[in-house]
């Protein structure tokens, strides 16, 4: 009887480590250390802390037509690196503009990297999301001295994302992802970067939604997170393998059933409404920022060193793709051949 006793509670603790297991593989998707080499240049912090600086100094609501200045001010930088270009759509306040730049040639398949430029209540808004967008500005100049990208890289600042307009279909990003549909593009990748730009060592400066989380993550706000849903698994791999080669960078990723809203709460949502992979690059905003949503959200609170190389990071991901990209058309080419 004792044995029983002890095979039983054996057989339970068995399955419970394996239970245990198979849900930290599935939540914090792990990735082995790499020596790869790192391939794409670290981005310019001082030219992201100006931009940032700037973009903090406009005001970037939809009353009283102020959407149009930052929208100016990002063609104006996009224009410097290719031909950038206006997405006007019709929204409830009016005609607003998504703001573009492509790289590499009109492929179907398509990588999005998106960051929102509207901000919160009028609010200075430098992490949310001026931060999102110098990185994304950064990248555009780095991107626009690569010559031989194989597929479509569309960089997009959107609209609207913020307040009453978030998860609605006056968001920039909602619209954009609509058109790629109609216009039967296939989105490989979407990155969206919403709130990139807080950094602290501090000891419990980082919070969890969730209570068991801080079990399988830091409890220093010193780390880049990528989210995604369960289905995006493997997007949130990618992007995860590619950030992994980038030094001093530290990144962690959460796979979570897209029902929990707290991992949809930006423009990648938008992309899986209408059939895409997408993942949400954050520094998890009011988890760790005490200033998300205030006046005190303001420039020099940001780490531009660790802008920097999520830039870098960025590319490196591109660079990954890019290379996938090469080799399913190789493919593609010798099945067809041999057909």
């Amino acid at each position: 009887m004792f044995d029983k006793l002890i095979n039983k509670i054996f057989e339970w603790v068995a399955v419970l480590l394996i239970t245990s297991l198979i849900f930290w593989l599935a939540l914090t998707q792990p990735i082995l250390p790499t020596t790869q080499e790192v391939r794409f240049q670290l981005g310019d912090v001082q030219q992201m802390q100006k931009q940032v600086i700037k973009l903090s100094s406009i005001t970037r609501t939809p009353e009283f037509d102020n959407l149009r200045p930052p929208a100016r001010y990002i063609h104006k930088q996009f224009k410097q690196y290719g031909e950038a270009r206006y997405q006007p759509y019709e929204s409830s306040i009016g005609q607003v503009n998504n703001v573009i730049l492509s790289f590499g040639p009109d492929t179907k398949d398509v990588i999005v990297i998106g960051a929102h430029y509207d901000s919160y209540e009028g609010l200075a808004g430098a992490n949310d999301n001026a931060s999102g967008v110098a990185v994304l500005l950064e990248l555009a100049r780095l991107l626009s001295v690569q010559h031989n990208l194989p597929m479509r890289i569309e960089l997009v600042a959107y609209a609207l994302s913020e307040g009453r307009y978030h998860e609605t279909e006056d968001m920039g990003s909602f619209y954009h992802a609509k058109n790629m549909k109609k216009e039967g593009k296939h989105v490989s990748m979407m990155m969206s970067l919403d709130g990139v730009g807080y950094f602290t060592s501090e000891e419990n400066s980082q919070k969890h939604r969730f209570s068991f989380m801080k079990y399988f993550y830091p409890t220093r706000g010193n780390y880049i997170r990528i989210s995604g849903r369960l289905k995006d698994i493997r997007e949130v791999r990618t992007v995860k393998k590619g950030f992994s080669k980038v030094d001093d960078l530290k990144t962690y990723s959460v796979n979570i059933p897209e029902v929990i809203s707290y991992i949809h709460s930006s423009d990648n949502f938008n992309y899986w409404i209408h059939g895409y992979p997408a993942v949400l690059i954050s520094d998890t905003g009011k988890q760790r920022y005490n200033a998300h949503h205030t006046a005190h959200d303001v420039a020099e609170n940001l780490d531009y060193q660790q802008m920097a190389l999520i830039v870098q990071a960025l590319g490196e991901v591109i660079v990954d793709l890019s290379i996938k990209y090469l080799e399913t058309e190789e493919k593609k080419k010798k099945a067809k051949s041999n057909a």
